[in-house]
């Protein structure tokens, strides 16, 4: 896998889910390719209907990422802060949609976003997964799951606060834990300060299967 990218305070996690997808794919094929997520994420801002608004869908830009590409990162570095009055922080450089087009994925594959098996097979077959969940409170505040990694469920009655992308790149089967069964291990956007003590490194954690399967809105691979 690609380093930990850290999205700093923009919502970008739907670019930075999307690639981290994408390029370990790539770099399963070729040499390590780092793209970008200020394009595609400017990309989504054009297409997804809502271009002033913080925050896009994988339904806009996973297949964004077969129509249109992505550019490298050293054509178009990502900025972690804000700016005001323009939420994609475009256009780009010169050249950049261009060399997007060399950067195509083949193929799309939307899956259920509540089904573990389906997940787990895509897994299994060597593809990560984007997929995006509910946020709760009770784990995006808790400073046990930033140091762990480790997202719980919510607690009985809790209201959503936001909506996160992350990308799944394996899991494990736990049983006898209940849980659903077992853990995806994901990918997080949120650098290497959380999951500081994650036993598969700063940056990456855990969620239940079960999370997944009562909750799970989205979720993709690409072949």
């Amino acid at each position: 896998m690609p380093p930990i990218r850290n999205q700093g305070t923009r919502g970008t996690c739907v670019a930075h889910a999307a690639l981290a997808m994408y390029e370990h794919q790539l770099n399963t094929q070729a040499a390590f390719q780092d793209l970008s997520e200020q394009f595609l994420y400017w990309n989504c801002k054009r297409n997804d209907g809502i271009p002033n608004e913080e925050g896009t869908w994988l339904a806009v830009a996973v297949p964004l990422l077969q129509r249109d590409g992505c550019c490298l990162e050293t054509t178009w570095q990502y900025q972690p802060n804000p700016i005001s009055g323009n939420e994609g922080q475009g256009p780009p450089p010169g050249g950049a949609q261009l060399e997007a087009l060399t950067f195509r994925v083949p193929s799309v594959k939307q899956l259920s976003p509540t089904s573990v098996d389906d997940i787990k097979n895509e897994l299994a077959g060597g593809r990560c997964v984007a997929f995006s969940i509910p946020v709760f409170n009770s784990w995006y505040r808790s400073t046990w799951v930033a140091f762990t990694g480790d997202i719980t469920m919510p607690v009985p009655g809790e209201i959503r606060v936001g909506g996160h992308a992350m990308c799944l790149v394996g899991y494990t089967d736990l049983p006898n834990l209940g849980l659903g069964g077992g853990r995806f291990i994901l990918r997080n956007s949120w650098g290497t300060n959380w999951g500081t003590n994650s036993s598969l490194g700063p940056g990456y954690g855990t969620i239940p299967y079960a999370y997944i399967a009562k909750m799970g809105t989205e979720a993709y691979s690409i072949g």
